[in-house]
């Protein structure tokens, strides 16, 4: 069995800036001040595995408590709408860059 070599992963740290100024896409908590948003990787559909972190265009923007949760298993963003929501926001991004 020969393992497939570990593909180089889309790395855009301009966007995930940009998430960063975004509500949560959780709870729909406004970035404020020190507060902003957390570019959170949504890993579905065979985009990542133990150890490799999805693309930068499978972030969302989650506030700092729904990220925590995130990371415990509380919150998970597998569905179709959340796709979606990764789809318009980079949509938006590549609009105005």
């Amino acid at each position: 069995m020969n393992p497939q070599p570990k593909r180089k992963r889309l790395s855009m740290s301009k966007y995930l800036k940009w998430l960063r100024d975004k509500p949560c896409a959780a709870c729909g908590k406004e970035p404020w001040g020190d507060h902003l948003s957390v570019p959170a990787h949504q890993r579905f559909n065979g985009n990542a595995g133990t150890g490799i972190k999805p693309d930068d265009t499978f972030a969302l923007p989650l506030c700092h408590e729904c990220h925590m949760k995130q990371h415990s298993g509380c919150v998970l963003f597998l569905g179709s709408e959340d796709y979606v929501l990764m789809h318009e926001l980079l949509t938006e991004y590549l609009r105005n860059e």
